[in-house]
């Protein structure tokens, strides 16, 4: 393939392609998010189904020659619908992948790593649309090849988003889509060779594969049991003691260490407590775990516990603490920021003014789960799997 560089300026200066969204696009995207369990799944997949409607309403008023086919794109497949993309639309010969996002104010594009590295989902094209809701539009933003994106992978400059997504820029995108029509009336899928299948995957299926994949969120109600579910552990996840927040005092132990972290929580316990009239429950559980981000060593602990006055006759409530330390530091870096979203929406966020650590607790319902981000002000960002409250 013959690769395009786009300067970012450039793509400001084009017009973008809107696409009118109808209301029955969203009656019909509302059907298909049903069927999907968990808030933060049925939301992408709500976006991804607009996505997929205005894109082929876009497509199939410039071209008349080439089939275009839904039936075996991700959002219908019930074992990968809660991908974050929407996968394997056909269009003549050539598979694209849908990237949907509701905001691209920071220029951001993630993708899922099963969306690039699998065989089976990966993509010809991938090709970026912004939903906006009110005022019932698509805007198609431009579009990459996949040789593209593995050049710059092999050249170390994919970033990992998350444990399951990398992340680029937009400006790697071309926002000229008269390129990806032509490519797609006068290329052959040959020129832009794709991962092959293995023959482990075709003996097994790609519903093998998607379930052979660690689950989506970490489920802290199992912590409160003084379990860990596989996603933590194999995120390195540390479960924190019982004792951690109990009103008592914790037996002397020969690790010094021990009773310092303990100490240091019992304390942020007791200021949660009296400034904001925050009370952490005895039953409450955590766990821990360490990043290196731009070589600061941080630390965040998880907290979390069940509401024992829920509002909703359908789900109960709960609570999950967030706090986070510099350990490499002694005191976060000025503006370093802990976010906390639900959804699409940020819930939560607090910045540091050069203290020791941050907290934000935010309440949710048992079907809601949140995204936690750290961000550095200099940019540097790692955003956590979603957290989840799940009871057995």
């Amino acid at each position: 393939m013959i690769s395009k560089s786009v300067d970012l300026t450039d793509l400001k200066m084009l017009q973008p392609e809107l696409v009118e969204l109808e209301s029955n696009d969203f009656d019909f995207a509302k059907k298909i998010s049903n069927q999907v369990s968990g808030e933060v799944h049925q939301w992408q997949t709500y976006i991804n189904t607009l996505a997929l409607l205005s894109f082929k309403q876009w497509l199939s008023e410039r071209v008349d020659d080439l089939e275009i086919n839904h039936e075996k794109c991700s959002i219908f497949q019930p074992y990968v619908r809660d991908i974050n993309a929407v996968c394997n639309l056909r269009v003549g010969e050539f598979k694209l992948c849908l990237l949907a996002k509701e905001s691209m104010l920071d220029e951001l594009v993630v993708i899922p790593k099963i969306a690039f590295d699998s065989p089976e989902l990966s993509a010809h094209f991938y090709v970026v649309i912004e939903i906006a809701e009110e005022p019932e539009e698509a805007i198609i933003r431009g579009f990459v090849c996949y040789d593209q994106l593995d050049k710059y992978r092999q050249a170390k400059s994919l970033q990992e988003w998350n444990e399951l997504s990398y992340k680029l820029p937009l400006s790697l995108f071309d926002p000229e889509l008269n390129h990806l029509l032509q490519y797609l009336r006068f290329l052959k899928p040959k020129a832009i060779p794709l991962p092959t299948i293995s023959a482990e995957v075709e003996s097994h299926g790609l519903k093998e594969l998607v379930s052979s994949l660690p689950q989506k969120v970490i489920n802290t109600a199992r912590w409160l049991q003084g379990e860990m579910d596989e996603l933590a552990e194999n995120l390195s996840w540390q479960l924190l003691p019982p004792s951690t927040f109990a009103p008592v005092g914790m037996r002397r132990s020969l690790r010094r260490t021990v009773d310092q972290q303990h100490n240091k929580y019992q304390d942020i316990a007791r200021k949660l407590a009296q400034q904001e009239k925050l009370i952490i429950p005895p039953e409450a559980r955590g766990s821990c775990k360490e990043f290196n981000l731009d070589e600061i060593t941080l630390q965040l602990s998880v907290v979390t516990w069940s509401y024992p006055e829920p509002t909703s006759e359908k789900t109960g409530e709960w609570v999950l603490l967030l706090i986070l330390e510099a350990l490499s530091e002694g005191i976060l870096p000025t503006g370093t920021k802990l976010r906390v979203s639900s959804r699409a929406s940020l819930v939560s966020e607090d910045v540091s003014q050069g203290n020791p650590y941050l907290h934000t607790a935010v309440l949710g319902y048992c079907d809601e789960a949140f995204v936690v981000t750290i961000a550095l002000s200099n940019g540097s960002t790692i955003t956590l799997m979603p957290f989840a409250f799940e009871p057995s």
